[in-house]
């Protein structure tokens, strides 16, 4: 049912964006859900230490299944009772991607959802030891998919 409802989502032209988990699995070899659906409209967000690159032993990865790397490490993050909290996991570096994503689609409202996903996948700070641990090799870099994005080309209009 689930997958059902992501490709309902990707055909409407929706972009979903994941945490790939906290359990240091290679996710190729151990399935995890929803990532290892698979669809084109997805991006599986792995950790990584915002200060030094290094992958921090929690997250999971998969150079099939998953995609690039964001902040997950020590991110200051919401907490219960009006607080701020440093937190790590996939869950604080997803976000970093869906706001790129989103940052993306406010600044070329006329992109589609794997033009967006090809600009973030494409313009990563690629690292050796991240290549074979997802499909881009890096780190989510938002200022690069920007200069990207806007060098593109805008769709033609036929109407």
């Amino acid at each position: 049912v689930l997958r059902d409802e992501l490709q309902v989502y990707e055909d409407w032209g929706g972009l979903f964006v994941l945490a790939s988990g906290n359990s240091n699995t290679d996710v190729d070899v151990v399935a995890d859900y929803p990532g290892h659906y698979r669809l084109a409209s997805m991006i599986n967000v792995n950790a990584v230490d915002a200060y030094n690159n290094r992958v921090p032993k929690f997250t999971n990865y998969g150079a099939n299944s998953t995609h690039l790397f964001a902040p997950g490490v020590n991110v200051v993050s919401t907490y219960p009772r009006n607080r701020y909290s440093y937190m790590s996991g996939t869950s604080m570096a997803a976000p970093h991607v869906a706001g790129a994503a989103a940052l993306l689609w406010s600044f070329r409202p006329d992109l589609n959802a794997s033009e967006v996903k090809a600009l973030l996948l494409e313009n990563v700070d690629t690292l050796p030891e991240l290549q074979p641990l997802c499909q881009s090799g890096g780190v989510l870099n938002v200022y690069r998919a920007l200069k990207a994005a806007r060098a593109a080309v805008p769709a033609v209009s036929s109407g």
